[in-house]
């Protein structure tokens, strides 16, 4: 089978047909490994993941949709809550950390 794609090639030796063919499966591997991401991850950039999954697809060349969506299709931060009815005081936050690494000034033993 080597030899006759080495033929369909133009004759070039077996060594090279065996680098393509590794080249293709780590290819195809980039690619799989890229959907499936897209899969689990909740929020892409864009937030349409349905586009990066044409991306990833159609810019199958090198791997290149692929790429993309890990240099920059993936980089969403997650939501961040800054409410203020969550934060404490620093105050409170430094004397709760204080007491938590040398125990209450209280006289109370926990």
């Amino acid at each position: 089978m080597i030899e006759e794609i080495s033929v369909a090639l133009g004759g070039i030796g077996e060594v090279y047909v065996w680098l393509l063919l590794a080249f293709a499966v780590l290819q195809i591997g980039v690619q799989v490994w890229a959907l499936i991401d897209l899969v689990r991850v909740d929020r892409v950039v864009g937030g349409r993941k349905w586009l990066w999954a044409l991306v990833i697809i159609f810019l199958s060349n090198f791997a290149l949709g692929a790429i993309l969506y890990f240099a920059i299709g993936r980089r969403v931060p997650e939501a961040v809550d800054d409410s203020v009815e969550d934060r404490e005081p620093d105050g409170d936050r430094a004397a709760r950390a204080v007491d938590t690494l040398y125990g209450p000034t209280d006289g109370d033993s926990r």
